[in-house]
């Protein structure tokens, strides 16, 4: 309409300028065409207006020349313009988010938290910042920063040191028995020194010390060692449970050179870097000249791993065994005397002993592998001959009895008067040993009198077979005797022994060790080249007789044997 009007606006303007004044009756009747088309546009538009459907109405109302667009910008208030969002795609990406579903109820919107979202995950491993050195021997000299070396600096980036010194930072610091412990594994390793052409002579030295210096420190430091070790293995149970892999020791008596060799053969860069634990069966000390120097070793290695080192009790970690000069010499005393003070023998020596007291007296690999010094108790006969058979569904009552051993457990409570189940198990898990055939004839493959004491015992092949079918363990690896070779096999090869101190008693036995891992039990044991003496004499008859003697001596070595044997047996 307005259109109309502004056309013939503009033709009335052309012609009034075309005819000037004189037109004025021109004008009249422009005014009166143009009165007429504006009736005649308004009844259109009253027309269309009636036939017009609502769907074409908003189509209409949403279309709007760009001057009218214009104004209403201009005259409105400025709104935010809102950015509408893309639909989010449902899981089964077929229908959109919001649209009703019949089947699945419409999903709440969960609020994250902020900090959660900002949280990173929890690293489970952390990088040590420590690297090893090794020697041409394979041996761990000394440990180096790995932020602060010099040979590694440019090669690490500004991130990388900072993580390492922050998870450096949230390592657990070390303990002052730690600490302790550290020291006096670093005084063994650098201030004991091995003594040249030494020939395995009976309690004869094999390493000596350095200067007096060192023992001064060990002997003021060597009962806080015993009281930090003891207070760990009260937290062991009488009878431990352990998962293979495992590296088994039996008697070392004093003899450190051997232990060494198997240290620097299985775990020479730490036991941090071996995936095994190691179990001692007892008889640490006496017969040997360096049972202080095995103890320093120990007591530091439980005090620095104590789930993964276990220390068995043996017959001689008692005074009435460890003092006897007599019967043992050297014993524990002797080596106490020789290193201390006079002031502080005692003092030492009981602290020792009071360590002893709280060592557990067996433990299990798998739970089927049964580890003690001695061998079977003898209630077994008396108890699970013929009924109580393993089902794996409870735990032993054999087991149930060694874990309640009271401790501190004295001599007095395993002396030769038996007078209670525990005392007797004690006794024979300290003391038994495996019947040979006449002894298996006369105890009627039971139990029979044992040649080391009256109230001792030897079991047999029946014997092992009850322990076998009441505890659920298809082996026993014990110690207590010295084979040949360092490994005995009995009883159906059910019971391994296990000797790791060589030449014991001047004699020439092997030392040997067992590695049970990955259902199989394996052996190994050391072999040497025996002293060779030739003796070459030269007598002349002459006036002046003379005797030229020579002797040739081939060092002795010691080298590790091959693998002798291999017994499996079922893990799961």
């Amino acid at each position: 309409m307005e259109e109309i009007e502004n056309l013939l606006v503009k033709d009335l303007r052309k012609e009034l300028k075309k005819y000037g004044k004189s037109v004025a009756g021109k004008k009249s009747e422009l005014q009166d065409r143009l009165l007429k088309a504006m009736e005649e546009a308004k009844m259109e538009d009253d027309e269309t207006d009636k036939e017009i459907t609502p769907e074409r109405e908003e189509d209409e109302e949403k279309e709007i020349t760009p001057k009218r667009e214009k104004e209403e910008v201009f005259l409105k208030p400025k709104k935010k313009i809102k950015i509408k969002k893309r639909p989010r795609i449902s899981r089964t990406a077929t229908k959109f988010v919001g649209e009703e579903e019949e089947d699945e109820p419409p999903r709440k919107k969960v609020k994250l938290n902020k900090k959660i979202q900002k949280k990173r995950p929890t690293i489970q491993y952390a990088t040590t910042a420590v690297m090893r050195h090794l020697d041409e021997d394979g041996n761990s000299t000394d440990t180096v920063s790995l932020i602060s070396s010099p040979r590694l600096k440019g090669t690490q980036s500004v991130a990388t040191i900072k993580i390492l010194k922050t998870q450096q930072k949230n390592q657990k610091k070390l303990t002052k028995d730690k600490v302790l412990a550290k020291n006096i594994l670093k005084k063994l390793k650098t201030k004991l020194f091995p003594v040249e052409d030494y020939n395995y002579e009976y309690a004869e030295i094999s390493h000596q010390w350095d200067s007096r210096k060192d023992i001064t420190y060990i002997q003021n430091n060597i009962i806080k060692l015993c009281e930090a070790t003891k207070e760990i293995l009260k937290q062991d149970d009488m009878l431990i449970k352990l998962q293979s892999p495992c590296y088994i020791l039996g008697d070392l008596h004093g003899n450190y050179k051997d232990l060494q060799f198997f240290a620097k053969t299985f775990w020479g860069m730490g036991i941090d870097m071996i995936p095994s634990n190691l179990i001692f069966l007892g008889d640490y000390v006496d017969r040997g000249p360096h049972g202080i120097e095995i103890l320093l070793y120990l007591f530091s290695l439980k005090i620095l791993y104590p789930k993964r080192v276990v220390l068995l009790r043996g017959n001689h970690e008692f005074k009435g065994q460890n003092s006897s000069t007599e019967h043992y010499n050297p014993c524990l005393y002797d080596n106490v005397e020789y290193y201390f003070d006079d002031e502080v023998v005692d003092s030492i020596y009981d602290a020792i002993n009071e360590t002893f007291d709280y060592m557990p007296l067996s433990c299990t690999i798998d739970n089927k592998i049964f580890c003690c010094h001695g061998g079977i108790p003898r209630i077994v006969e008396d108890y699970f001959k013929d009924n109580d058979v393993y089902d794996g569904s409870k735990e032993p009552t054999l087991f149930k009895a060694i874990n309640k051993i009271k401790r501190p457990l004295l001599e007095d409570d395993v002396d030769e008067e038996i007078e209670t189940n525990e005392d007797c198990i004690a006794m024979d898990l300290l003391w038994s040993d495996p019947a040979n055939d006449r002894e298996e004839v006369q105890g009627n493959g039971w139990f029979y009198e044992n040649t080391r004491g009256e109230d001792m015992v030897v079991y047999g092949s029946n014997a092992v077979k009850a322990f076998v079918s009441h505890t659920g363990c298809s082996h026993l690896i014990r110690a207590h005797v010295a084979p040949n070779s360092g490994i005995e096999y009995c009883k159906s090869a059910r019971i391994l022994t296990v000797f790791s101190s060589s030449h014991y008693c001047g004699g020439y036995n092997s030392a040997a060790i067992v590695f049970v891992g990955n259902g199989r039990i394996r052996v190994a044991s050391t072999t040497f080249k025996k002293k060779v003496l030739k003796t070459k004499k030269k007598i002349q008859n002459n006036e002046n007789e003379e005797e030229d003697q020579e002797e040739e001596e081939e060092e002795e070595e010691e080298d590790l044997d091959d693998i002798i044997s291999e017994t499996n047996y079922d893990s799961t």
